[in-house]
């Protein structure tokens, strides 16, 4: 218990100290170059956004975005990962495609999408589009070391596949998916805004950041990447505490 305390403290203050020192050499950089933009406006700029509603409305549909495709993603890279470790055939088919969707480049698809969908579907597209072959390649190699043993006692003894899925399979990709589901949560949220900010997506935190660029306001679009940068540490500060705490 004393060593998950660590960890958890670990995970917490070792990113709270790179942002205090992050700070500290930006302020001095601004005494030393007489920029305007300091981490004290930057600060007064992140209090200013947290107030207003438009903010708040922005962020829970831009979390929502990211929550669509991080689940959709994850569960199809599950299950495609699990069949591709059963077989040699479906892992040779999903091969190629998994290399093709992992090398097109992401404006690209962006741009392909807002001719033919809305911006908001656009975004989540974007991000599974990037999640799927990401998780798929981090879960096949957890799925292919699952005992052959143990498949072959579930299949004698008659399990069904919900039962092979359940008590063979996810406690053997538990950790490992555990592990890149915290890690692609986080990256869910950067994808979503990159491809808002491209996308013009209406209520969004990307939208917000394109209007504050139109208008040169530096501090406002630096307090909400702070803002979004914030949020990813939280997510895997916290997932990170309680795959301590369950493994």
């Amino acid at each position: 218990m004393k060593k998950h305390k660590r960890e958890i403290l670990k995970d917490v203050l070792v990113p709270i100290g790179v942002l205090v020192a992050a700070l500290v050499i930006w302020q001095t950089s601004a005494w030393i170059t007489s920029a305007k933009v300091t981490p004290v406006v930057t600060f007064s700029a992140i209090l200013d956004v947290l107030k207003e509603n438009v903010f708040w409305r922005s962020f829970g549909a831009t979390l929502l975005r990211a929550l669509i495709a991080f689940a959709v993603s994850f569960v199809l890279a599950f299950i495609f990962a699990i069949l591709a470790a059963g077989s040699d055939i479906v892992s040779r088919i999903f091969s190629p495609v998994i290399t093709a969707l992992r090398s097109v480049p992401t404006m690209a698809i962006v741009l392909v999408f807002i001719l033919t969908v809305s911006a908001n579907t656009t975004t989540i597209l974007v991000g599974m589009l990037v999640l799927f072959p990401t998780f798929y390649a981090a879960l096949l190699p957890a799925a292919k070391g699952i005992s052959k043993d143990l498949i072959e006692i579930s299949l004698v003894s008659g399990a069904s596949r919900l039962q092979r899925v359940r008590y063979v399979y996810l406690p053997s990709i538990g950790p490992a998916a555990a592990e890149n589901g915290i890690a692609g949560l986080s990256l869910s949220v950067k994808l979503i805004v990159s491809a808002e900010v491209l996308a013009q997506t209406a209520r969004s935190i990307g939208m917000m950041m394109q209007t504050a660029r139109a208008y040169l306001e530096l501090e406002r679009l630096l307090a909400l990447t702070i803002l979004v940068v914030v949020v990813c540490i939280i997510i895997d500060a916290v997932g990170k505490a309680v795959l301590s705490l369950l493994f």
